[in-house]
């Protein structure tokens, strides 16, 4: 008699050496987003990375001056306040393989941030005061939407005196605001990440246990977490580069979040505002589908360097890819305003298909090649705190990593960025 027991085969995937330590448990494929993966999400588990483990250690004072990594390290007692916190070293434990944060070495958040002191009070209120008055009035993500403004500046921090992983978010940004207005201050980049780092361990915390309490401050929350990775893209090292990983896992968890989340908001949340602002992004992304919008792209989608074989999934992802870079140039042809267009290039990360993240990962030239046509359209709209310098950054780091034989492709991101620099834009607000 046939034997009918069958071994179920196991799905292939891609080992992940990064990912969460739930998923490497399960040895399942972990999709790295921040602060919790599809995974963690779905099964509501806590979701942590090896290497955000939190330790103290020793710098030198210079060391912030030196190199400009994402890590962090808090070398002070638990009684200081963060405004009193000595410099922070920039020297990374993960190695180059993204340049944005979370930051890897932070102290005890227990005692770090709960420490009651004067100091401390004063620094939050001061921050508090400076995201309302200044962060949201320069140019901040949404803002050309009223609704959106309004949350911002009223909504957004009124409900985080009630959610300490909101108010810690609000903190971090102001603070990473005033480092770039006020370089001087150097006690402010200090702040920044240690408030950044308590907003993470908060916000995972808040998303394990999404309820009808915290489901507002949570989509606020995973929004706004998103904007110092793609911050620090401008501090970027040169000499090192590497693709803005972090970028993508913190931004690619909004729409399973925001799933999750939408039958809890209560009725009339400003938070639905993310979805319907003008421009719409789904009237967009039906939009970018339509072959105009690829056709200036062609050859480059056509075209294979020598051994280079790609399936048809992935051909799909890069053809989305120029489908959006195609839309969002016409869009600024036609002389859409910067604000609604900012709007438009931050969604990309948290709407292009997970094969390409893949393939950044691996640091396929085509991949890197199609980053750099997205981001030179930064410099069309870059007159704002937050996005100046991008594109150049991206672009050139990038054009440091093709091989030769993929050099030609770089010449259309090369000209938009001369082109749009030689068109001119507005004073930096």
């Amino acid at each position: 008699m046939a034997d009918t027991h069958q071994t179920r085969a196991l799905r292939p995937h891609t080992k992940s050496k990064s990912g969460c330590r739930a998923c490497k448990v399960r040895k399942v494929k972990c999709s790295e987003a921040r602060p919790s993966c599809t995974s963690c999400l779905r099964r509501k588990e806590a979701c942590e990375y090896d290497y955000e483990r939190i330790r103290f250690r020793h710098v030198r004072p210079d060391a912030e001056n030196q190199t400009t990594a994402p890590s962090t390290a808090v070398t002070t007692s638990a009684a200081q306040s963060p405004a009193s916190a000595p410099s922070s070293s920039s020297t990374s434990r993960r190695g180059p393989s993204s340049p944005t944060p979370p930051y890897s070495s932070v102290g005890d958040f227990s005692s770090w941030i709960d420490g009651e002191s004067t100091e401390r009070r004063l620094l939050e209120l001061r921050l508090l005061h400076h995201f309302t008055s200044c962060t949201v009035q320069s140019g901040f993500p949404g803002c050309h939407d009223e609704v959106i403004f309004e949350m911002w500046w009223r909504d957004a921090p009124a409900l985080a005196l009630k959610h300490t992983f909101l108010l810690n978010i609000i903190i971090s940004i102001a603070a990473l605001h005033i480092t770039k207005i006020h370089p001087e201050q150097a006690e402010m980049a200090d702040a920044h990440r240690v408030y950044f780092n308590a907003a993470v361990a908060g916000l995972r915390c808040a998303v394990r246990d999404i309820n009808g309490e915290n489901a507002e401050a949570v989509c606020i929350s995973n929004v706004l977490i998103a904007l110092p990775s793609f911050i620090m893209l401008q501090k970027s090292d040169m000499q090192t580069y590497s693709p803005p990983l972090q970028l993508f896992s913190l931004l690619a968890t909004n729409i399973p979040l925001f799933k999750s989340a939408w039958h809890l908001l209560p009725l009339g949340s400003k938070v639905y505002t993310f979805t319907t602002a003008k421009p719409h992004i789904m009237d967009f992304l039906v939009e970018t589908r339509k072959d105009m919008y690829r056709e200036p792209f062609q050859a480059f989608l056509a075209w294979r360097a020598v051994g280079e074989v790609v399936d048809q999934e992935n051909q799909e992802a890069y053809e989305f890819a120029m489908g959006f870079v195609g839309c969002i140039l016409a869009n600024i042809e036609n002389q859409l305003e910067a604000s609604p267009l900012r709007r438009l290039l931050y969604s990309f990360p948290t709407l292009v298909p997970p094969v390409f993240v893949e393939r950044l990962k691996e640091r396929n030239p085509r991949a890197l090649t199609v980053l750099a046509y997205y981001f030179c359209l930064a410099k069309a709209m870059d007159n704002v705190w937050w996005m100046r310098g991008i594109a150049e950054r991206e672009v050139f780091g990038i054009q440091s990593l093709l091989p030769e034989e993929w050099q030609w492709a770089m010449s259309w991101p090369l000209q938009k960025i001369a082109g749009f620099a030689a068109s001119g834009m507005p004073p930096i607000s």
